[in-house]
């Protein structure tokens, strides 16, 4: 069974839309009232780095918007949404397809892309025709994004006397 007929298997539902030919923008699809919103983007087509990048606004890439991005080029994905800014509530998974019987899952996030943080890229998953789907590890997500190593925080201290005076 290929990647896409076990993703339907288990009830998923899909809307699929071209985005060279979507009426209006793209902020009137995702600004729904949808409690959940999965986007599937085809990592490899051309246009995937300004429809990241130009046409999508940091606030579809949180919790409210699971994006998964295929691709059969993991590290020009990758490259790509380098520039996109994520944080560390990002909901992006990479399925880097070596074939339509083996399909490897990655979570991307970036701690703080607007504070110095890099990209981060952990396997989450494999599929195989073999075995289906086997997750790497069952942990809430941000368990495993818990290191902010290398982000710069801006924060401020406000002392007060005890007397109530500056």
């Amino acid at each position: 069974m290929s990647f896409s007929k076990y993703l339907m298997s288990n009830y998923l539902q899909f809307l699929i839309i071209d985005v060279n030919n979507i009426p209006g923008n793209l902020h009137n699809v995702l600004d729904t009232n949808y409690n959940q919103l999965i986007v599937i983007l085809d990592g490899d087509c051309e246009n995937a780095t300004s429809l990241l990048n130009e046409k999508t606004d940091k606030k579809y890439f949180y919790e409210t918007y699971h994006w998964l991005v295929t691709t059969r080029a993991k590290y020009i994905t990758f490259s790509q949404l380098e520039k996109v800014k994520l944080n560390i509530n990002a909901d992006i998974n990479v399925a880097v397809f070596h074939s339509e019987a083996n399909v490897t899952v990655y979570d991307v996030y970036n701690p703080a892309s607007e504070h110095g943080g890099e990209l981060k890229a952990d396997m989450l998953g494999e599929y195989t025709v073999g075995s289906g789907y086997v997750r790497r590890y069952s942990e809430n997500k941000y368990w495993h994004r818990k290191n902010m190593t290398g982000v710069k925080f801006k924060s401020a201290i406000v002392h007060v006397q005890a007397n109530g005076k500056w």
